[in-house]
């Protein structure tokens, strides 16, 4: 099986790929009839695929629905500057015929890493009533492996196995950092915030040999679910303070900023503020480094989700005689 990141503009590949995106065009010769766009992914990326000759496979959409396992025979083509896979073969897999663990993409860290910087971050919180809600998710072991097996997106950003709580590590650790340039700060509720401000996404996606979104993702989404679970095991704290609470909530139900972005208020208190600019810096960044893991060399790769081409220079210093 060729991976996706080995791919290479000329060659024959044969393999084992997620369907996604998968839709029928019409030839801009309708009397072509129509063929079929898709994108193929495995555990090392991404690649955009046609087959012309859709028509005259026997297949429908039916056949193919989405994170579907298929095989695929075709030749990598280049088309923009991109890598794209013309297919001459393809059809649904045998469950016995791939290994899922080669379909999906996992942290580069462990989960022993991940769960060493959560304790750290854990050690940081000093409110009483702030540590007895974190510790009613994450000493629970239903609900503390579920965390570390989630992921944080369906694409774009730290979409893979461990995404979730990788993610949530990077923004705690970005607002605890920011935080401390700047008075009347409360690094307590900062740190709540930074490691569930995306805990809804646990519910929100399905993750087994691909990510997708679950019914409930779709129809109340993370944000939403994340605020009604914390107000939920807040309830079974005895005197949780009212105050508290709602500023905690108010992290998570800000943190996408502004109401266009799915936020329900937008960030009105200081650690809802760098919780919001945190999430977007991290997010962004993942999406820079997915989008540099394209090239072989140095220069430019169009990093689809932010719409623009990223120039990354050289991977090398030049040698002293050509500078």
């Amino acid at each position: 099986m060729t991976a996706i990141k080995d791919f290479e503009v000329g060659e024959i590949i044969e393999g084992y790929y997620a369907a996604l995106n998968v839709e029928e065009r019409d030839f801009k010769d309708t009397s072509k009839g129509r063929f079929l766009s898709l994108e193929l992914r495995d555990k090392t990326g991404e690649a955009s695929a046609k087959w012309w000759d859709w028509g005259k496979s026997g297949l429908t959409l039916a056949d193919i629905p989405l994170g579907t396992i298929i095989k695929v025979r075709g030749r990598v083509e280049a088309y923009r500057e991109q890598k794209q896979i013309v297919i001459g073969k393809m059809r649904p897999a045998e469950r016995d015929e791939y290994n899922p663990e080669d379909l999906i993409q996992t942290s580069e860290q462990s989960e022993e890493e991940i769960i060493a910087r959560i304790s750290a971050l854990r050690e940081q919180i000093n409110d009483p009533f702030v540590q007895q809600l974190t510790n009613s998710f994450f000493d629970d072991e239903e609900i503390f492996a579920a965390y570390l097996n989630a992921a944080a997106a369906e694409r774009n950003h730290h979409a893979f196995v461990r995404g979730l709580a990788e993610h949530s590590c990077n923004v705690t650790e970005l607002v605890l950092s920011i935080g401390k340039h700047y008075q009347h700060i409360n690094t307590d509720i900062l740190i709540f915030g930074g490691l569930f401000h995306d805990y809804g996404k646990i519910q929100s996606y399905n993750v087994s040999t691909t990510i997708q979104y679950s019914l409930e993702g779709r129809l109340v989404d993370h944000i939403s679910i994340a605020d009604a679970e914390i107000a939920a095991h807040a309830q079974r704290i005895e005197e949780f303070p009212s105050n508290l609470l709602l500023r905690i909530r108010h992290l998570i139900l800000s943190h996408h900023g502004i109401k266009e972005y799915g936020s329900p208020v937008e960030p009105k208190t200081p650690e809802a503020i760098l919780l919001n600019y945190a999430d977007l810096i991290d997010s962004r960044m993942e999406m820079v480094r997915t989008g540099r893991e394209s090239l072989d060399i140095g220069g430019w790769a169009y990093v689809r989700p932010l719409r623009k081409n990223i120039y990354y220079g050289p991977i090398s210093e030049p040698d002293s005689e050509d500078k």
